[in-house]
């Protein structure tokens, strides 16, 4: 029931739902970006797991983002046309009527 109602969503509202995930992993991403940060002002070392961890966290939050754009602007386009074609056959009809 709750997969059914994520894949609705996903499917109706792309850019919203991508954009919630971008947040939360951006957060994540924030998460184990400050401490390593902080370690490496307060004794100089470098916690390279954590700035890796962080740094491929902050990519998959652009990937996201952007994955939710394209759909969005796909489904935008998509309802555009159906309305096109809509309007087409609206007028198609008239003019056999009027024939």
């Amino acid at each position: 029931m709750i997969q059914t109602i994520f894949s609705l969503y996903k499917n109706y509202k792309p850019l919203s739902f991508f954009s919630i995930i971008a947040g939360v992993m951006a957060i994540l991403g924030l998460v184990f970006f400050v401490p390593a940060v902080m370690a490496l002002f307060q004794t100089g070392e470098i916690k390279v797991p954590s700035i890796i961890v962080s740094m491929l966290l902050f990519v998959c939050t652009l990937q996201s983002l952007f994955s939710g754009l394209i759909l969005d602007n796909i489904i935008k386009t998509s309802k555009q046309t159906f309305e096109m074609r809509l309007i087409d056959c609206e007028h198609r009809l008239k003019l056999e009527r009027d024939q």
